[in-house]
Parts: structure tokens; sequence; C-alpha cells
């Protein structure tokens, strides 16, 4: 009887680790797929941060660190969330529009950003723009359009505040996906992106825009944008990253769909890069795990929300995201 339980067990484990599997990664067993051997890698731990690929290992802070940070940045895109454009598109045009005045008081107009992309064609987003009144410049807060009602509670509060279409209710990037057929981003790089284009008019609003005190914040898949928004752009200098669960605050190789969560494959198919999907099952090859968007983020400030109940995201499974970039810090004796 425990030997008929242990097979059954055994296999609902293959049957469920193989459902699902997009056709970019047939041919099981995925341990023989091309795109998953390619990577030589071989490690069920969270890869060291401080070691490059090839095994040479460094120190933080090191005259080598800033080669590792793109090493990082270049496995991140190319293995989980997909490339970017190799360019930045230059802004070419602002059309702004107040809006009515606000019994909460303060500013608020929209603003149509043009950028010209790969210099053949015009490419537009809408963003909305808020702040107090009276004197600038104020500290700025970026949240995406579902999360508008943060927005309005940072004015309260003294910020200028900028909601931009990245969001499932409001989602801006197809013309920037038509732009770039050869980045091979996924819906979340692509809208992260989207505040970082935002970036560039915002900071050249100097008289009212503090461009030392920029700020992103979201929840859920939110949250695993406002994480790569960040990580990928260092003129934000502090993001707030709620609930955001896997390949977010959660490495792949702490939870999975056993843990009430996602494992590679689990989330639409156009979230992230396709060929992530062939690690299903096999989380040990990936020679970078989320928790490098840690590392690129420091030693910027952050702060991730979790609930110790939160099924989407193990809090076993954040604590070993961080407790991997403690070497960035002096532990305090809690953590030691």
């Amino acid at each position: 009887a425990i030997l008929m339980t242990i097979l059954s067990l055994l296999l609902l484990t293959l049957s469920t680790a193989s459902a699902g599997v997009p056709s970019i990664c047939k041919g099981w067993p995925m341990a023989n797929s091309s795109f998953v051997n390619s990577t030589g890698y071989l490690n069920p731990d969270l890869p060291e941060l401080l070691q490059f690929l090839n095994g040479t290992k460094i120190s933080k802070p090191g005259p080598n660190w800033d080669a590792r940070r793109q090493e990082i940045k270049h496995l991140l895109q190319h293995y989980m969330y997909g490339t970017l454009p190799h360019e930045i598109p230059p802004l070419v045009h602002a059309a702004t529009t107040p809006a009515p005045p606000s019994r909460r008081g303060g500013v608020t107009k929209q603003v149509e950003l043009t950028f010209w992309a790969l210099g053949t064609q015009n490419v537009s987003f809408k963003i909305e723009l808020m702040h107090p009144s009276g004197q600038g410049p104020f500290p700025l807060f970026l949240t995406q359009t579902n999360h508008r009602r943060w927005a309005i509670k940072a004015v309260s509060r003294g910020y200028a505040a900028c909601v931009y279409p990245g969001a499932d209710v409001n989602d801006q990037t197809a013309g920037f996906k038509r732009a770039y057929p050869n980045a091979t981003w996924g819906t979340i790089l692509r809208r992260s992106w989207l505040a970082s284009r935002s970036l560039d008019w915002l900071l050249e609003q100097s008289d009212l825009i503090d461009g030392s005190r920029v700020s992103i914040a979201g929840h859920s898949r939110n949250g695993k944008q406002a994480m790569l928004a960040a990580a990928f752009d260092s003129r934000v200098h502090s993001v707030v990253s709620s609930s955001s669960g896997s390949p977010g605050m959660t490495p792949y190789r702490a939870t999975s769909a056993f843990t009430f969560a996602e494992g590679p494959g689990d989330a639409p198919a156009d979230w992230w890069l396709p060929q992530l999907s062939c690690f299903k099952g096999h989380e040990h090859r990936l020679p970078i795990d989320s928790h490098g968007l840690l590392a690129l983020i420091a030693p910027r400030h952050m702060l991730a929300a979790t609930a110790w109940t939160d099924g989407c995201e193990p809090t076993w499974a954040v604590e070993r995201a961080y407790k991997a970039c403690l070497l960035y810090t002096s532990p305090s004796p809690r953590d030691s």
C-alpha cells in the first residue's frame, strides 16, 4: 500500500509538471531541452550574487561589481524576463492638457508623450501628473493606473505623483512592442519600461520634480513591475513592492504551484520570456533567479510588503531572497 501511494504521488507529480508545456518547450524530458541545457548550470540553491557565471568570485564593494551587475542584467533578460530594446528612443513631443480643479486641491494634468522609435516611427502614450499647489520641486511617486488612489494619497502627503499606463486596465505598451520586434520582452518588463520613459519627461521638469527623490510602487504583478523598473533604471531611488510573488520577491527555487504560488510556466504566457516555461521542474538549471533584482536595486531603498498568510508569496521564499542579499549590508544581530 505504501509503495502504491508513492508511485501514485510520483505519477501525479510528473503529470502536473508536464501539463501546460508550451510548444516551444516540447520534447520531454525537459532536461533534454536545448535551451535548458544551454545554461550548463546546476545549483539547487540560489545562485551566488557575488560570483560570475564562470565561477570567479568578487567582493562588494569591489572593482568587478559593475561587470557582475551587467552580467546579472543579461542573465535576467536572456533567461527570464525577455530583452529590452537596444536604444532609448528620444522624446520628441509632450502635449499637456490641464484637468479641471479637484475638490481635493492640487494640480492635475494629462500629458501625452511621443517618442521617435528606431528613427522610423512615433510611439505615444499618456500619463497623468498630479502635484500639490505651491512651490516645487516635489519628490516623485510613480504607480500604475489601477493604483491611482495611491497617487492621490501621495499628493496629499506632499509628493508629485505620476500615474502611467502599465496595468491590465490600461496598457499602452502596444506601440513599443510593434516598434521593437527584436526585443523579446514580456508584458511585465515592457510595462516597467513605460515608467522609465515617463521619467524621461518628468525629470526635465526640474522646477516641479525633485530628481533625487524618485519612488515607484505596485502590488502583485505591478509589484513585480515596480521591482523591474527599479532594477533596470538607476534613476529610481526607492521601490515599494507589495505581494509581488514569483519571479519577484519569491525566487522560483523557493516556490512553485505546490506552495500555492507560481513556478515557471504557471503565469500567463505573455508575462515573461516564453522559454522560461522550459525550466518548470528544472529551476536548478537557471543561472540566475529573481533575487538578482534585489542585487540590481541595492544599495537603493526597497520595501517588500508581504503577508504571513499570503498564498501567492510564501514568507520563507521571501526570507531566502532577502537573506541572499544581506551581503550588501551589515546584518543586524537578529539576522546572524
